[in-house]
């Protein structure tokens, strides 16, 4: 690409800087060039912003043809680089309180602006650096901040179903400054600009379909040389940024109603005809073709056969309803996988009957809802930690050559109604129990940890453990452990004979197991708490009885913040995120990280505290969102009192957590 001479930019007569009603980064001037009748506004800036720059402002000139045209341009002498953007007539901030305008066609291009800014990372998006012209439309202007990514920002960037559903609010992007939501960092409750109901707008929704629908299209090869054009360089880093986000936008639009729709549409493939126009005619620098004209039939085609592809992909996407079905089966496989045994007739006899009712209700989607909150309590139940812990039992007892037994207290889980199965370990009495008490197994305790007594020698395992004791009061014999996804801990008397290297070490593996448990990365409790751990041990590295203290509170924090009912109001903040409920996930996780460590395998026995307090409240204010709009989730939000009754059985998943600097720092920047 040739870059322009600034030679050839004339300042002003009055050699007047350019009026702003945002703080300037750079020094602006506002002028001419040479052979063109437009005013110029002259920036001047390092070179690997100006580029950054360029191809961001010119990528929303791609997809956005009414943009300004954005100029590179360098100083033959010294090397300086400077971006020259054409004035926009009668530019002005968006306005304040006239939300309703940007939804009723007196404003315009303010959904294409916001998906082209979440797609090139757009962090700066303050009100000044969009606008809107003497035509109301709304124009992007400085871009100097676009591929935060590469920028070494750390910021979340993702394009996800729910984030492009949630404009013009940024959800799962994270700004510097975005329209009056986001200012300097700061989330705002309110804003003067939007409101909720454009969200739903269809003018609004028809911009983000369009824009979408465009970088969607582009073909590899086009982005290629529009990088490269750009940026002959350094421009492979780009190309793949552009490339994977393209990819992982098209994957959340087919997820999205209003895309769906308008993907089948003529006006779809209206807006395909006018990107190919675009892109044939679009220069670089105002001289360069980014396409040669003997290229320009074949980058229609491609662009046509995408649009065909694109819809075809979209038929092989299940319809909501068909989604549904499929989840009903997959629960129903699941369900089947946690029968007792193969003469569990209560459960195989309800898959096969659910199989016919689902069949029979394929085209009513309210009872295929019902079908499934159905099927999500029974395998709630059947998959319970209580249930596993019984199965564990009598497998325990089997291979320890006692079948009969085993063979009772299996006979009498599976006359066990399902939904009830999960209440099998908290019910006064049942055939389970009395069963088990003929077995001489005590009940198992779920995910609770006790420090065994040295003079019993008993061995203590987490979670599905036993015990088998004989009625004479012999000594009890450690049955083998079934397979649990945690370790033993190691107890006392294991721990006294360690030195203290190995002490260290243990230390801080638990410690690093009490980390990966925190609730968010807010967890400030948690977190200086494993900070201040870290220097204790240093500090009493040289003393072994010490270091076994530390080692048996360690795993006294690690069992409560592991618990079975931290891990359920976990998933209950995770579920109502799910279904957009982000400011009750909220409530629930802070309230969460204000208890101690130590309290918080308590949170769902305890008669009260703010964690009970927050899940009740967002249930009220979540139910109606969730019902109408949780398609085939397993994880559906119950009330409170559902939820503490069944905490106990619910199985702690593998975590998947990444681990955290623990001074991770915020992307620092004034742009």
């Amino acid at each position: 690409m040739p870059v322009r001479d600034i030679s050839e930019f004339t300042p002003s007569v009055d050699d007047s800087a350019v009026a702003s009603s945002v703080p300037a980064s750079h020094q602006v001037r506002r002028g001419e060039m040479k052979g063109s009748d437009t005013v110029w506004i002259r920036k001047q800036m390092p070179t690997a912003t100006a580029q950054i720059e360029i191809i961001g402002q010119e990528f929303f000139r791609l997809i956005i043809p009414h943009q300004p045209e954005t100029h590179l341009a360098q100083d033959k002498a010294n090397g300086t680089h400077y971006i020259l953007s054409e004035e926009v007539n009668g530019y002005r901030p968006l306005p304040t309180n006239q939300a309703r305008n940007f939804g009723n066609g007196t404003f315009t291009g303010l959904g294409q602006v916001l998906v082209g800014s979440m797609f090139l990372q757009e962090v700066d998006l303050k009100n000044g650096n969009v606008g809107l012209n003497d035509q109301n439309q709304v124009i992007k202007i400085d871009g100097d901040w676009c591929f935060a990514s590469e920028q070494n920002s750390q910021r979340e960037s993702r394009l996800t179903p729910e984030g492009i559903a949630s404009l013009p609010y940024p959800k799962d992007f994270s700004a510097f400054n975005w329209l009056d939501l986001i200012q300097q960092d700061t989330s705002k409750k309110y804003s003067n600009i939007v409101n909720h109901e454009l969200s739903h707008s269809p003018q609004f929704r028809a911009e983000v379909n369009e824009a979408m629908l465009k970088i969607c299209l582009m073909p590899d090869s086009f982005i290629d040389e529009f990088v490269k054009t750009h940026m002959p360089d350094d421009g492979e880093r780009f190309i793949s940024l552009i490339k994977s986000r393209r990819e992982e936008l098209k994957t959340s639009a087919y997820q999205n109603p209003s895309f769906q729709d308008y993907l089948k549409t003529a006006k779809a493939e209206r807006d395909a005809e006018s990107l190919a126009a675009q892109m044939t005619s679009f220069k670089a620098n105002g001289e360069a073709l980014i396409v040669t004209p003997a290229n320009h039939a074949q980058l229609i085609t491609t662009v046509q056969n995408n649009v065909s592809l694109m819809r075809t992909e979209l038929a092989k996407i299940p319809s909501p309803q068909q989604k549904l079905i499929q989840d009903n089966q997959q629960l129903l496989t699941q369900i089947l996988d946690h029968r007792v045994n193969d003469n569990d007739v209560l459960l195989i006899r309800y898959v096969e009957q659910a199989k016919i009712k689902i069949a029979a209700n394929a085209d009513n989607p309210q009872r295929l809802m019902e079908i499934n909150n159905e099927l999500s309590r029974v395998f709630t139940s059947v998959s319970s930690m209580s249930v596993k812990s019984i199965k564990d039992i009598a497998k325990n007892l089997r291979n320890n050559e006692l079948s009969d037994k085993a063979d009772r207290i299996e006979l009498a889980l599976a006359n066990m109604p399902l939904e009830e199965r999960k209440l099998v370990l908290q019910q006064a009495s049942n055939k389970v129990k009395d069963a088990m008490m003929a077995a001489a197994a005590p009940l198992p305790k779920i995910a609770m940890m006790a420090h065994p007594d040295p003079v019993k020698k008993e061995a203590i395992f987490k979670s599905t453990s036993t015990i088998i004791e004989n009625k004479a009061g012999q000594e009890a014999k450690p049955l083998k452990a079934s397979a649990v996804k945690l370790e033993p801990l190691e107890s006392s008397i294991q721990t006294s004979n360690k030195s203290s290297a190995e002490l260290i070490q243990l230390n801080q593996q638990l410690l690093e197991q009490i980390k990966v448990h925190r609730v968010n990365d807010q967890d400030t409790r948690l977190l200086r708490y494993v900070a201040q751990t870290q220097g204790k041990i240093a500090k009493i590295s040289d003393n072994p009885q010490q270091l076994m203290a530390m080692n048996q509170e360690l795993n006294r924090v690690l069992t409560s913040v592991s618990s079975i009912a931290v891990h359920s109001v976990k998933e209950n903040a995770k579920t109502s995120r799910k279904y957009g409920a982000d400011a009750k996930a909220d409530r629930i996780e802070h309230a969460l990280c204000k208890m101690p460590l130590e309290e918080r395998r308590l949170v769902l026995e305890q008669d009260t505290n703010e964690v009970q307090d927050a899940i009740e409240g967002s249930m009220f204010t979540a139910r109606k969102e969730v019902v109408t709009n949780r398609a085939a989730s397993s994880g559906s939000i119950a009330s409170f009192k559902d939820i503490k009754a069944r905490f106990a059985a619910i199985a702690p998943q593998e975590n998947t957590v990444d681990e955290v600097e623990e001074n991770e720092q915020d992307l620092n920047f004034e742009p």
